[in-house]
């Protein structure tokens, strides 16, 4: 079995790294049609329409532009083109939608932000 680190994980926007990201998180869903019909005494199902979305956790930093893309997205309702890389040689990719960006300042750590995506269009694997 093979395990890996998340520590050599990066995040793009477009052609720029994401600075400060702390994790990134990707789930990826398929529809279940059920086929089923009278007569049958178990359910049959088939594999519908895939989606994908997930979150990236950062350290804000408002200087870093590729976090400035990522808000601003949000609020100019544009596509981005993200590639979340789990390595240097090993990456998710696609057009997704920013949906919404959370904030955290807390008392006695660092202020943070995630962005909440969902793709638009098909999710490519690079190995």
């Amino acid at each position: 079995m093979a395990v890996f680190s998340g520590n050599k994980g990066m995040v793009y926007s477009g052609e720029t790294q994401v600075a400060n990201v702390t994790n990134w998180s990707l789930t990826v869903e398929a529809d279940n049609l059920d086929s089923s019909a009278m007569g049958t005494e178990w359910r049959t199902f088939l594999t519908g329409i895939k989606q994908w979305s997930g979150t990236i956790d950062a350290h804000w930093d408002l200087t870093d532009t590729a976090q400035r893309a990522l808000f601003d997205a949000l609020t100019g309702s544009t596509l981005v083109s993200l590639k979340l890389y789990v390595d240097s040689t090993r990456n998710f990719s696609g057009a997704a939608m920013i949906t919404s960006a959370d904030t955290t300042v807390p008392f006695d750590g660092i202020e943070s932000i995630t962005f909440n995506y969902q793709g638009n269009g098909a999710l490519t694997r690079s190995v």
